[in-house]
């Protein structure tokens, strides 16, 4: 999340899933505080990358905000 963060040393994340733990729909894996990352002088911006991009449907149009908990991309 966001672009050279790991330099901040794990500040303004919180991990919530363990090394090679199984992950289900909808549970979390990390959260993280935009504001503390940029006072850490690093950008906020998520890139997001789909490798089968004919598998997937945008909802949200590129450089839109997006609400906590909305739907991003739509996989077919």
């Amino acid at each position: 999340l966001g672009i050279d963060t790991v330099q901040l040393r794990g500040a303004g994340f919180t991990v919530h899933a363990r090394r090679h733990q199984e992950i289900r729909q909808g549970e979390a894996v990390v959260t993280w505080r935009p504001g503390e990352v940029a006072a850490g002088g690093r950008s906020a911006w998520c890139p997001v990358v789909a490798l089968d991009a004919a598998a997937v449907t945008e909802l949200v149009a590129p450089s839109s905000d997006v609400a906590a908990g909305a739907p991003l991309l739509l996989w077919a």
